[in-house]
């Protein structure tokens, strides 16, 4: 019977006086009870009416790689498909754990093995095969692996179960004791015997699936920061770009409930540097080739299931299952047996390479998983793909050494190719491969960046530039997409701070975290992003993708509107000049590409109209100054008390004078040059009358001179024209006229004293390393400072009889300054000349 009128109406009053966190925890609560009921009915139901699961069906129901490891997939033998139940009794009675080869039964009953009899083996030709390879090379070594090769194939040692209560625990934990107690002593892989493994490997399964544990525990010692290595605790995170850890992934535990790990005894031992070394070098350039080996032969792909994610499909009169000529390693016939092995192989790779810090090595490990063959296997691994893509967008934009950068990138680029011929839906914002590649690099190109800029990096942005320039050119759908989300971000970051500044933040206020109010601090945050190398970079790099791109020129209109929008609302400071200056320099980049007009000449007159009495007003106060003259290039703003230097103001003063000569050595192609520089000379002119200083004045001379003159040169060529020229084309004429070449031979000796300025900055860098690991002293021990002080009372006694015997100080030599002249004659290798290239 149901409930009564009177409990149902006190149960409408509780849950009325319940307040809504209570309401939804005890809604979550009857969920959670809801979905454990239907599990479990769900369970007895396949467990009573269900068949057999097939291998694919297996996998599906795994979780993790320790549960891929523990579970009996590769215990079943191929040969014995056809009705052996003697093979299945043994494939039931093999470790949990273990690789067994899918061709022939590797282990029929080891325990019972105590000779080497391959008949009692129980394996066929194949296999006996296979074993007779390693047995004529190294008998010992054969022995062993018979003896051992449930724990030699057991790539991860499974981790010991919770605890439970009850006799079941004690009768587990007295197990796992004799277990431990009967564990063979761990052998140590010489050379001799790898030499062995690797032949071997070429025909033997066995031995290719040994290998891999080597390969396993050379990059696990890596991980524990030895050389020598057992399997032992691994952690299971790989880095910062890691994974959480599989109790996480499983998703019904509790985070805060952990684990409980033994301790595993490893079977292989790496203490030779030189095998720690060739076991990771041949592994990374062999096992592509060997997973397609004992792949089998490549099928048609029709027993594959329906709800497989990946999206692989055949391709229309075609010769084999793939798509756009890229092959689908899951069609091959013995690709269960190979899955695990490829997905370890990745893994331990990607942990090789977020652990790795030689160059070297890095170049090796990339340039081995950048081709096309490793891509193939590794696509089907989406998880370990992302992580790799990650990887690699960190070295592509923080690498120090211009190759790895470029590995890096040639990774991304293909990797961004296989996106395109087997596109798949990454997440479920259904964003694509080459999508979301591209929104990572932008990211990290806006860390780097944020990391400051000088004349060191001018290479490296560049590099950035050109590289994602060409990941645009793949698909000009997502190019355009990409484009039109970072120019309308352009676009928010310029309105926060046009409203951030109208309720009174600062660009200039300093960065200072005792900021009262989350409101105030983020109206701050607003006002300064716009006067940041994040944002200015940005522009360039659009700028130059704007005008390179057919695709993206949709975009220059919203793109020269925000540019001149961030430049109009700092025009007026002189303090944020370098900003503003950058900002004419990307209109005029965008104009040229584009051959378009972008008036930036009534902006540029406003600024000299600010500068100019400012030199007026330096030079009144007729102040001496010493300090050097800025470089507009790599800030964007000067600091307060150079904003009013005349070295400063008259830098500033040259630079408008180069932007003039920028761009309307442009516009001198045009038949309207004569009209459109009319106004301005008539500024200029004026200007050239009252500025005070000299050097201003040459250089505005220079410009009236230059243009006065395109401007009579141009007026003949258009009364020369026999008919009237088109309508949208705005350049007609060729860059021979004076300001043409004048723009020309401006741009080139910016270009020489930015080479110049970047190589002695590079070669002061370098001398300011050598001296400080000259001048800065070690830490000295105890014993050390007594001797220090013994010989500096050693000094002032014999300064003492010097200037007694009338002899200047300066003429003693002590014995410790010989040092420093024995280290001035050491070279070192700062590794920045790769960066500069």
């Amino acid at each position: 019977m149901g409930q009564s009128k009177k409990k149902l109406k006190r149960k409408v009053k509780s849950e009325k006086r319940m307040s809504p966190k209570a309401k939804k925890k005890a809604f979550k609560a009857k969920q959670i009870n809801d979905a454990n009921k239907h599990r479990k009915l769900k369970r007895k139901a396949s467990e009573a009416l269900a068949p057999a699961k097939s291998e694919e069906d297996k996998l599906d129901g795994i979780k993790s790689v320790d549960e891929l490891l523990q579970s009996n997939i590769f215990d079943e033998d191929e040969g014995a498909e056809s009705g052996s139940d003697a093979g299945d009794a043994a494939s039931e009675a093999s470790s949990a754990g273990a690789f067994h080869d899918v061709d022939g039964g590797d282990d029929d009953d080891d325990a019972g093995i105590s000779a080497l009899d391959l008949d009692a083996v129980g394996a066929g030709a194949a296999h006996e095969k296979e074993l007779l390879a390693i047995k004529k090379a190294d008998p010992a070594f054969y022995q062993f692996l018979i003896e051992n090769d449930r724990q030699l194939l057991d790539f991860k040692a499974p981790d010991a179960e919770e605890e439970e209560e009850g006799e079941a625990e004690e009768e587990k934990t007295d197990g796992a004791k004799a277990a431990k107690a009967q564990e063979p002593t761990a052998r140590v892989l010489t050379s001799e015997r790898l030499k062995t493994l690797q032949d071997a490997a070429q025909e033997s399964f066995t031995a290719f699936k040994a290998v891999l544990n080597a390969f396993h525990t050379a990059v696990r010692s890596i991980e524990t920061g030895e050389v020598k290595s057992s399997h032992g605790e691994v952690d299971d995170k790989q880095g910062d770009d890691g994974d959480s850890s599989d109790e996480d992934a499983a998703g019904g535990k509790k985070k805060g409930k952990k684990k409980k790990r033994r301790k595993a005894k490893g079977v292989i031992q790496i203490e030779d540097e030189t095998t720690f070394s060739a076991i990771i070098e041949w592994t990374i350039a062999n096992a592509i080739g060997l997973l397609q080996k004992y792949a089998g032969e490549l099928g048609d792909g029709s027993k594959k299931k329906k709800k497989d994610k990946g999206a692989w499909k055949k391709q229309k009169g075609g010769g084999g299952p793939g798509i756009g000529g890229v092959l689908d390693p899951s069609h091959f016939t013995k690709w269960p047996r190979v899955k695990i092995l490829a997905s370890i192989f990745f893994s331990e790779t990607f942990l090789l390479l977020n652990r790795v810090s030689d160059n070297e090595m890095i170049e090796f490990i990339l340039r081995s998983i950048s081709s096309k063959e490793a891509l193939v296997w590794l696509w089907p691994f989406q998880q370990v793909c992302k992580k790799f893509v990650r990887r690699c967008c960190s070295l592509w934009s923080t690498s120090t050494t211009h190759s790895v950068r470029l590995l890096a990138f040639l990774f991304l680029r293909n990797a961004s190719v296989m996106g395109t011929l087997v596109p798949r839906v990454n997440g479920k914002r259904a964003v694509t491969e080459l999508d979301a590649t591209m929104r990572m690099m932008l990211k990290y190109f806006a860390d780097a960046a944020n990391g400051g800029y000088s004349w060191r990096s001018i290479s490296t942005f560049r590099f950035m530039e050109n590289c994602f320039i060409e990941l645009l050119r793949l698909d000009d759908k997502t190019a355009y997409r990409i484009g039109y989300a970072c120019v309308r971000q352009l676009a928010l970051i310029l309105r926060n701070s046009w409203a951030a500044t109208s309720h009174g933040a600062s660009t200039l206020a300093p960065k200072t975290k005792d900021i009262k109010g989350k409101r105030k601090a983020l109206r701050l945050q607003q006002a300064q992003n716009l006067v940041s190398w994040p944002f200015m970079r940005s522009v360039y790099m659009w700028t130059k993708a704007t005008g390179e791109l057919p695709c993206l020129k949709p975009l220059a209109y919203p793109l020269s509107m925000i540019v001149t929008g961030a430049m109009k609302s700092k025009l007026t400071t002189l303090q944020l000049f370098p900003f503003t200056y950058h900002c004419f320099r990307c209109l005029n980049r965008l104009s040229a590409s584009l051959e378009l007009f972008v008036p930036v000449s009534s902006h540029l007159l406003k600024v000299f109209g600010l500068i100019l009495p400012a030199i007026d007003k330096a030079y009144s106060k007729k102040k001496g100054s010493t300090v050097r003259a800025p470089d507009s290039e790599v800030l964007l703003r000067f600091s307060e008390g150079l904003a009013n230097e005349v070295v400063t103001l008259e830098a500033a003063a040259v630079d408008v004078c180069f932007l003039f000569m920028e761009h309307l050595g442009l516009l001198a192609r045009s038949p309207a040059f004569p009209e459109i520089s009319a106004p301005v000379l008539f500024h200029l002119r004026k200007h050239s009358k009252h500025c005070r200083s000299e050097m201003v004045r040459r250089h505005l001379k220079q410009v009236i001179a230059a243009t006065e003159a395109t401007s009579q040169d141009v007026t003949a060529r258009r009364e020369a024209l026999t008919q009237a020229p088109p309508f949208k084309r705005l350049f007609l004429f060729e860059a021979d006229t004076a300001m043409a070449k004048a723009r020309a031979d401006a741009i080139s000796r910016r270009e020489a004293d930015e080479r110049m300025r970047v190589d002695a900055e590079m070669e002061a860098r370098t001398q300011t390393r050598l001296t400080t690991e000259e001048v800065e002293p070690k830490p000295m021990s105890r014993k050390a400072r007594k001797l220090e002080k013994i010989r500096k009372a050693k000094e002032r006694d014999e300064a003492g009889e010097a200037e007694e015997a009338g002899t200047s100080i300066a003429d003693v030599k002590f014995e410790g300054k010989a040092k420093v002249d024995v280290v001035e004659e050491m070279g070192f290798s700062s590794g920045d000349e790769a960066a500069a290239e």
